[in-house]
């Protein structure tokens, strides 16, 4: 039987960033790349100059002529091979960034059960486990105060039959009502604290 691999099916997850940071890691190679030209070629050209005779100058320039043929199609390569591998490296980083934000919309919009399951190899594995914690709390404190409206629900609805029952005095009602805001008050103050 076949196991389920979990992969993402976009390349590009956060195309803004992505490409932001791949132009900025390009932008920096294309310098390095400018002065590593300049160490090449500046030193050869200053040779080419001081020589006056042609056949010293014909060697030099055949030299020249070459690095260029070899140099240029060379970096061409490395720019597009840094380019994709940028862009496939930060998947690992914008991938998990993207599911952290799916994570804390389903749990703003009170969907507790929801779990984030990032893939091995991904950045910010540590963020998997403190977001499925906080999802975990947020479940629990949810299932409490349901619990508690719940019990609210059944002491409102006992206290309304004591009071449509012939014997309930006045005295009685209140007693129960005081008793009920005392412990609505208190799991209030409780949660606020906590």
């Amino acid at each position: 039987m076949a196991r389920l691999r979990f992969r993402r099916k976009k390349l590009l997850i956060n195309p803004s960033f992505q490409l932001r940071s791949a132009l900025l890691s390009l932008i920096f190679l294309l310098f390095c790349t400018f002065l590593l030209g300049f160490l090449i070629f500046f030193p050869l050209q200053r040779e080419l100059a001081t020589y006056a005779g042609v056949e010293e100058q014909a060697v030099i320039s055949r030299q020249i002529l070459m690095l260029h043929k070899r140099v240029w199609p060379g970096v061409a390569l490395v720019f597009f091979l840094v380019g994709f591998f940028f862009v496939v490296n930060s998947h690992r980083t914008a991938g998990p960034v993207y599911r952290v934000g799916q994570t804390l919309e389903a749990l703003i919009g009170g969907n507790f059960q929801v779990r984030m399951k990032l893939r091995k190899g991904d950045r910010f594995l540590e963020l998997e486990e403190i977001v499925n914690r906080l999802a975990a709390e947020l479940e629990t404190a949810d299932q409490k105060r349901r619990l508690e409206l719940t019990e609210l629900r059944q002491r409102l609805a006992a206290l309304r039959q004591s009071l449509t029952r012939n014997g309930a005095s006045l005295h009685d009602c209140q007693s129960s009502l005081d008793h009920l805001l005392r412990d609505l008050e208190t799991q209030t103050t409780s949660k606020l604290l906590s």
